[in-house]
């Protein structure tokens, strides 16, 4: 049983479990895609691949700037 801090490797997904345990279930921690350099990857759809253009914004001005001083 797995207890208190630790990891893990999950070979089925490639990942990394590194964090807490308790009563053999992982509760906090974080988990990471282990890089294999000799494994193949398919090629994912791309998104987000136009430039972000925000949106025009009026000017802010004080409507009695001398009242502020």
């Amino acid at each position: 049983m797995q207890e208190g801090q630790g990891s893990y490797f999950y070979s089925q997904k490639n990942q990394i479990f590194v964090g807490e345990w308790v009563e053999d279930t992982p509760k906090t921690g974080v988990y990471s895609e282990v890089e294999d350099p000799t494994s193949k990857r398919p090629e994912r759809e791309k998104h987000f691949t136009e430039p972000y253009m925000l949106p025009p914004l009026k000017p802010i001005e004080l409507q009695n700037p001398t009242e502020v001083l």
